[in-house]
């Protein structure tokens, strides 16, 4: 089955804000659920993957993998967060390791 995209918008005022959103989305989230995020420097991102981190139950510290492109975080489900910033194009993620021949 294919469903299609959901696309939402909320704007929240506060990183505390944006950590309560994110855990409430978190709770309600289901195995294969995507959840991808875009914006400028500082909007709020990593906040946004802390908070729904905390709603997966993750114990460890969650901060942006800018240096690393992909950080695996163990949750109810687990939490993989990417920073694809750099990235030019999909040979990029091949290169640096996010698509293998799996």
């Amino acid at each position: 089955m294919t469903l299609a995209p959901l696309a939402s918008e909320r704007i929240t005022t506060s990183p505390e804000a944006t950590q309560r959103l994110a855990a409430a989305l978190a709770r309600v989230a289901a195995p294969g659920d995507l959840v991808c995020l875009w914006g400028e420097l500082g909007a709020g991102k990593t906040a946004f993957a802390r908070g729904f981190g905390r709603g997966l139950g993750v114990r460890t510290t969650i901060s942006s993998p800018t240096f690393i492109l992909m950080a695996e975080h163990e949750g109810r489900l687990p939490l993989f967060h990417l920073d694809l910033y750099r990235l030019s194009d999909a040979s990029d993620a091949w290169a640096g390791g996010l698509i293998d021949d799996r």
